[in-house]
């Protein structure tokens, strides 16, 4: 009878040292960081300077999410990491961003001279910032599914 506890015992250790091992290895998905994406109507090259020039397709990693008129923002969740954004009428510019797991990010895309073969920038702000040029924009909404 001794020799049957010891056996169920090692059976029940090992049991649990294989569901710890499978535990551990199953990582949670690291949280993704939000970013908005915002344009500013007092911004140079703005929508009352040609409108259909300057409502930019906005990519991340060559995946379409949203096009931007005029005073608007959206938000989206993308997973932490490097990312390349782009904005596409007329030209494209792409520009790459490194993203912290649970951050949010801030950034403004302006046409600073004002014509299509110009290209966007995509200006990294402060929270305080953004709120501030973003007073009277409307909200879209968009979704990223990373490919």
């Amino acid at each position: 009878m001794y020799s049957a506890a010891k056996q169920t015992v090692k059976l029940a250790a090992v049991f649990l040292i294989l569901t710890a091992a499978t535990l551990h290895s199953q990582e949670p998905t690291a949280k993704p960081a939000t970013v908005y994406f915002y344009h500013v109507r007092d911004t140079p090259g703005g929508w009352w300077v040609h409108p259909v020039v300057n409502h930019p397709y906005i990519s991340v990693d060559s995946v379409y999410v949203q096009t931007i008129m005029g005073a608007q923002y959206f938000m989206i969740e993308v997973p932490a990491g490097h990312h390349i954004l782009s904005a596409s009428r007329g030209r494209t510019t792409e520009s790459g961003i490194d993203l912290e797991p649970g951050k949010t990010y801030y950034i403004r895309i302006s046409n600073h001279a004002m014509a299509v073969k110009v290209p966007w920038t995509f200006d990294p702000v402060t929270q305080e910032q953004a709120e501030r040029e973003m007073i009277g924009s409307k909200q879209t909404f968009a979704k990223f599914t990373a490919p």
